[in-house]
């Protein structure tokens, strides 16, 4: 539900309710990912971002919560892979 009203709310693409939404999927994702790195701090931001909000669906800390997983956006194209591999190659030549 919160897909279709990122791209339905309104036909502006900056649309204050839109944004919202964006920057608070984007910070969920962001906090679970540095949770492991920065284990207080991420557990403070998850806290704090979720703070006033009934617990349905909510976990209860940070760590227990599984990485974002995102569709592939893009082909997969094997002259990029050789690409990157070139590239991964100079560097470390480099």
């Amino acid at each position: 539900m919160l897909k279709d009203r990122l791209y339905t709310h309104a036909t502006h693409s900056e649309s204050p309710v839109r944004l919202k939404r964006l920057f608070a999927a984007f910070l969920d994702a962001l906090i679970r990912l540095m949770a492991p790195i920065l284990p207080f701090t991420g557990e403070e931001a998850f806290q704090a971002m979720y703070e006033g909000l009934e617990p349905d669906g909510k976990a209860e800390s940070v760590h227990t919560l599984l990485f974002p997983v995102y569709e592939r956006c893009f082909p997969w194209d094997p002259r990029m892979l050789q690409e990157w591999e070139t590239l991964l190659e100079v560097r470390d030549a480099v």
